[in-house]
């Protein structure tokens, strides 16, 4: 009779709230209409497993709060920033990627708000090295 494991499923979305904020996250999907904006626009979305510590904020009513997240968490980036969208559509990350996204600048929208830049560096050495991991009576 096989033996069953849990699978965590549980993810954090990360917000941007501060410059210079960092996320390191090892790709393991990337689907280019998965994500959405707060108004239901179709973005880009990578879920990963970070790679290092990082700091994440999240929505509560007028502040954000920070949180630190650590390294082996499970998390979701959507592209409802403009620039991060169209950086990951280029990018195309493949499960195994390592993607290093950082919080570099901001500009003013039309809106008169902020609108946020984040720059995206991609390492693509790990393709295929994040096969499918077979589980054996060890892992149980």
């Amino acid at each position: 009779m096989p033996g069953y494991r849990t699978v965590d499923t549980q993810t954090t979305f990360i917000g941007w709230g501060k410059l210079g904020q960092q996320v390191e996250l090892e790709v393991l999907t990337f689907d280019p209409q998965g994500g959405t904006t707060p108004n239901g626009k179709k973005v880009a979305r990578v879920v990963g497993t970070l790679v290092d510590d990082c700091d994440n904020y999240t929505h509560l009513s007028e502040d954000r709060q920070q949180v630190r997240l650590k390294t082996g968490a499970q998390v979701t980036v959507d592209g409802s920033v403009d620039n991060l969208n169209r950086g990951l559509l280029l990018a195309e990350p493949e499960r195994g990627d390592k993607l290093r996204l950082t919080y570099v600048d901001t500009y003013p929208t039309d809106k008169g708000n902020k609108g946020k830049v984040i720059k995206i560096e991609q390492d693509t050495s790990g393709r295929g090295k994040a096969a499918k991991k077979t589980v054996t009576e060890d892992d149980l």
